[in-house]
């Protein structure tokens, strides 16, 4: 199968969406997969960038007055699953969200202050990993980490309409038009945003 081939599907709402499975596995044509020590950093420092990206969101929002863009918003918990499902196959963990709509609510103040303490914590454990001496102890509570901030920023998407699998089509579709067949360095650098806002769009 090629993974860069047009993404198809749609979820119940007849939205298009693609499975975390199959995102999963195309995501990762996208990515420069190295040593397990440089893709954890990549991952975890992507994590932590991006998150801030979704926090950011809410500061518009609450400080300066503006409404939320939800696209811009969907593209960033997009951004957020795609570091994440680096570190997990990096670790050996299944990309899944396993919530059920039974969890608590939380504020999107709550919920972004909750994904910066967790995407602060997997950059500081992924540290420790490949620095120190001490990595099968310390790498022990990462991958709980991760699937904690897969799991908040699936609630984050559900405050606004959205689902991770509909993310996951949007991240697919951007980044099949930046990358085409697959990762390189320079299509990294020269993005067309045009292009990219068209896919995001579509």
């Amino acid at each position: 199968m090629n993974l860069n081939n047009a993404v198809q599907g749609t979820n119940v709402t007849g939205r298009l969406a693609m499975t975390l499975d199959e995102y999963s596995q195309r995501a990762l044509a996208f990515a420069n997969v190295r040593d397990v020590a440089y893709n954890l950093r990549h991952g975890a420092i992507g994590v932590f960038t991006e998150v801030g990206e979704l926090c950011d969101a809410y500061k518009r929002q609450v400080i300066y007055g503006k409404p939320v863009d939800l696209p811009n918003l969907r593209e960033e918990v997009g951004d957020v699953m795609w570091y994440a499902n680096l570190l997990c196959a990096t670790l050996g963990m299944r990309f899944q969200n396993d919530l059920t709509d039974a969890r608590d609510r939380q504020s999107f103040f709550s919920t972004c202050a909750l994904l910066g303490l967790t995407a602060g914590n997997i950059l500081a454990m992924v540290d420790n990993i490949t620095t120190d001496e001490r990595r099968a102890e310390l790498s022990f509570d990462l991958p709980y980490a991760v699937e904690s901030l897969i799991h908040s920023t699936a609630a984050l998407a559900e405050q606004f309409g959205f689902t991770l699998e509909e993310c996951a089509y949007y991240n697919i579709a951007k980044l099949d038009v930046r990358y085409k067949g697959g990762f390189s360095a320079e299509s990294a650098l020269n993005r067309d945003l045009d292009a990219e806002k068209a896919a995001l769009a579509a």
